[in-house]
């Protein structure tokens, strides 16, 4: 068997959503996945519930009572699916929440967290810029006159 030396695509996958940025943009998605769930349930709700006389003079006949059945046992899976993915979210909410830093720290803990994350980003911006100078000697020494056409 000959194996191809050249490279093969990759394959075709769906649009990958964007990844969550922080902590509290995937709290805000579960949330707005909880209020999806609460109105998916109560427009569900809202469409098979069962039609009540409001006057006995005029009986309910638009549907059968196989129709009725049907539709409260679809109403009641509904409740049960709905109330496991709500807890499950809440249970993604209340992990996230608790993840959030300095949530268990004083505030003077969490000033002293910052002040150093900011010293950290202070090195870290000097490195970059000595290797951008780095880079950029490098590039001029190695396009000589180049620079001057």
């Amino acid at each position: 068997m000959v194996e191809s030396t050249e490279q093969q695509p990759p394959p075709l996958a769906p649009p990958a959503k964007q990844l969550p940025a922080d902590r509290l943009t995937q709290i805000q998605d579960c949330v707005s996945k909880v209020g999806e769930m609460f109105f998916i349930a109560a427009g569900v709700t809202q469409r098979d519930a069962p039609l009540v006389a409001l006057n006995s003079a005029a009986p309910v006949t638009a549907w059968t009572d196989e129709q009725i059945k049907a539709n409260s046992q679809s109403i009641k899976a509904l409740a049960a699916d709905v109330s496991v993915d709500l807890v499950q979210t809440c249970k993604v909410i209340d992990f996230l929440v608790d993840q959030l830093p300095g949530l268990h720290e004083s505030e003077e803990m969490q000033l002293e967290n910052l002040k150093a994350l900011e010293a950290q980003s202070d090195e870290a911006g000097v490195e970059m810029d000595a290797w951008i100078a780095k880079a950029g000697d490098s590039k001029m020494l190695k396009d000589g006159l180049h620079l001057n056409k």
